[in-house]
């Protein structure tokens, strides 16, 4: 007869080591789990629109976060500087020159007014090697503005009708209005004018040619 098979026992602390490496893998995965959860509630709560639009664009939940992320950590590279007395209202007279260009040509006035935002914020020490990357800047601060802009944009260049002209030089004037307020000293006696009326040539989506700016149009 063959002699049974002694097993021996296994020993206890081996047993609690394989115990403890256990529940520590189970907290890992639950502390990255936790933590991806964390940063895309920050980021989503950061960004509002502007953080689905980059999750659209990159077709990857990751990928839009890494994107938000490196453009939350470029930001931290640069303080952008109020404009001063002189700037702000060399920029103002600009903008009260352009609005009622916007009656007869709302194509061309509104391009304008997407190039003079830029030129603001390029000035202000926002990035100036390429539009988006300046938006991109902005939206660290800005994202609700930028993202009403973008989109507002993308509909004026798709559609083309004069409402969405319109739409796009709306929102470029609440972003212009806040790049030059930011740091400038309040002045509660100035008042918003009114959007700009449309006229009945550009109700029939008159234009024209589209100036040509410095800077590239932004990805939509």
């Amino acid at each position: 007869m063959s002699m049974p098979t002694v097993v021996d026992p296994i020993d206890p602390l081996l047993l609690v080591a394989i115990l403890f490496a256990a529940v520590a893998v189970v907290l890992l995965a639950v502390l990255a789990t936790g933590k991806r959860r964390a940063r895309t509630a920050a980021l989503a709560e950061r960004f509002g629109d502007e953080y689905g639009r980059a999750v659209g664009r990159a077709r990857s939940r990751r990928r839009a976060e890494e994107e938000l992320s490196r453009r939350v950590e470029e930001r931290r590279g640069y303080t952008p500087r109020p404009l001063d007395a002189e700037e702000r209202d060399a920029f103002q007279g600009r903008w009260d020159a352009l609005q009622p260009r916007f009656v007869d040509g709302p194509a061309v006035a509104a391009r304008a007014a997407f190039e003079l935002v830029t030129e603001v914020a390029v000035t202000r020490g926002y990035p100036s090697d390429a539009t988006d990357r300046c938006l991109d800047g902005i939206s660290v601060d800005h994202p609700e503005l930028v993202a009403d802009l973008r989109r507002s944009w993308a509909g004026s260049r798709e559609w083309a009708t004069t409402e969405h002209h319109r739409a796009s030089f709306v929102h470029a004037r609440a972003l212009f209005d806040r790049l030059l307020a930011d740091g400038a000293p309040p002045d509660p006696t100035v008042a918003c004018p009114p959007a700009p009326a449309l006229s009945a040539d550009a109700a029939a989506d008159a234009g024209g040619e589209e100036p040509r700016g410095r800077l590239a149009d932004p990805a939509v």
